[in-house]
């Protein structure tokens, strides 16, 4: 069972880990509990997975902080015209 909340402060733009109840604020140590939380018995390919979704979240979590979405419309718009 992984212990590990992400919690995501979007007032102040801020991504934490909170681990074992101790906050975490900086990649490397988000990195190591998240590692630390898998099972003993994790292959390689697990710990490398968890940390692409790590790594796609982060991404994403930037990209609405600088404004780079579509909204709901935009999104419908663009998806009808790959269905034509």
């Amino acid at each position: 069972m992984i212990n590990t909340f992400i919690i995501i402060d979007f007032y102040n733009t801020k991504c934490y880990s909170i681990y074992r109840g101790i906050i975490v604020n900086n990649l490397k140590d988000n990195v190591i509990s998240l590692i630390k939380e898998l099972p003993d018995n994790c292959t390689l390919e697990d710990i490398m997975e968890h940390l692409y979704v790590k790594q796609k979240i982060l991404k994403s979590q930037k990209q609405l902080k600088e404004g780079h979405y579509y909204s709901h419309e935009e999104a419908k718009q663009i998806m009808k015209s790959w269905l034509k």
